[in-house]
């Protein structure tokens, strides 16, 4: 087994600890992290060091970012997609509705 695999199983089992609240807690209710574990304040200088300067969308295959709420993710992905280059492409998705489905679902929910 090579390190990294080894690593990789490790750390998702401390995730799905986490995840399913079976991690052990100390006293105040804590957990403790791995010793690899790196925590930041500084999240552009954290993406410099995680992606680089120039950002190679080949490296999401191979590297992350956590955060634990969705609301600092889109802070993240919006850092990192201002770091790539290229000419921005939006891709809207279009549901199908139904006759009825009309009805049931608000405009303001439906793509525009």
């Amino acid at each position: 087994m090579h390190l990294s695999t080894h690593c990789e199983r490790s750390w998702s089992n401390v995730l799905l600890s986490v995840g399913e609240g079976t991690c052990l807690e100390d006293d105040e209710g804590f957990i403790s992290l791995p010793s690899t574990t790196v925590l930041v304040n500084d999240v552009p200088a954290m993406i410099n060091e995680v992606f680089g300067d120039n950002i190679n969308p080949m490296l999401f295959i191979s590297r992350a970012i956590l955060a634990p709420k969705n609301e600092h993710v889109d802070c993240i992905n919006d850092l990192i997609i201002d770091k790539m280059h290229g000419e921005v492409t939006v891709y809207n998705s279009i549901d199908p509705l139904s006759e009825r489905s009309n009805e049931l679902i608000p405009t303001e929910y439906l793509n525009h």
